[in-house]
C-alpha cells in the first residue's frame, strides 16, 4: 500500500524548493501581487508561504490535485521515485491539451517538473494517477477548491476571490492537515496505471 501523503524526502525538498526556483515561481508573483492588493506585512507574507509551501509541496499536493480534477476533469500525474522502494514523490494536475502541469508552485510544462524533480531525487517514473474518489471528505474538498481558485494559474481560480478570507483558510488547512496525518483525515491509497504519463515526453 502506498499512502497518498506524497513528498520528497527533506533534505532533498530543501534543494527542490531553492531560493532560485521560488523566486522564479507563479506562486511568489501571486504572493507579492497580494502584498501590493492587500498590505500584508512580512511576517503574515512569510506565514503564508511557509503554510502552502509545508503543505501542498510537502505531503498534500495529491489532495489539491484531486480537488482541481473534480472541476476540470484533467487527468493527475503521479512522479515516482524509481530506485529502491517505490515512492510517490509528487502529484500535479495536467492539461490534457497543453502538458502543462499545474502544482502550488505554478504552471510548466510536466517533463520540467519531473526534470526538476530528478536533480534531486535521482531518475522518476511519471504515471497516470486515479484522483481521490467519492471518499473525498466534502468539507475539505470545498476548503481546496477555495485555496485552488486564489492560485492565480489554476484552471478554476477566481480573479475576484477575497485574498483575506483565502489567507484564513490556507491557514486553517494547514493547521488541520499537519496535526490530524495518524488522526481524523482519511488515509487513501494511490492507484496507479502501469502505463507512462504520456505527457512527461521522452
Amino acid at each position: 500500500m502506498i499512502q497518498n501523503r506524497s513528498a520528497p524526502l527533506p533534505s532533498e525538498l530543501t534543494r527542490w524548493l531553492s531560493i532560485n526556483r521560488l523566486a522564479t515561481s507563479d506562486l511568489t508573483e501571486a504572493l507579492f501581487a497580494g502584498i501590493q492588493a492587500t498590505g500584508w506585512d512580512q511576517e503574515s507574507v512569510t506565514e503564508l508561504y511557509e503554510d502552502l509551501l509545508n503543505t501542498f509541496a510537502n505531503g498534500c499536493c495529491f489532495y489539491l490535485a484531486s480537488a482541481v480534477a473534480r472541476f476540470t476533469g484533467w487527468p493527475i500525474a503521479g512522479l515516482w521515485r524509481r530506485a529502491g522502494e517505490l515512492r510517490l514523490v509528487h502529484a500535479v494536475l495536467v492539461n490534457p491539451h497543453t502538458g502543462h502541469g499545474y502544482d502550488i508552485l505554478g504552471s510548466r510544462p510536466l517533463a520540467e517538473i519531473r526534470d526538476e524533480l530528478a536533480e534531486v531525487t535521482g531518475s522518476l517514473s511519471v504515471t497516470a494517477l486515479a484522483p481521490i474518489g467519492d471518499e473525498f471528505d466534502e468539507t475539505e474538498l470545498a476548503t481546496l477548491a477555495v485555496i485552488a481558485r486564489g492560485l492565480p494559474w489554476m484552471p478554476i481560480a477566481d480573479p475576484e476571490h477575497d485574498l483575506e478570507a483565502w489567507r484564513r483558510h490556507v491557514r486553517a488547512y494547514a493547521d488541520a492537515r499537519t496535526h490530524s496525518y495518524s488522526r481524523s483525515w482519511p488515509q487513501q491509497t494511490v492507484p496507479m496505471q502501469s502505463v507512462p504519463f504520456v505527457g512527461a515526453g521522452a
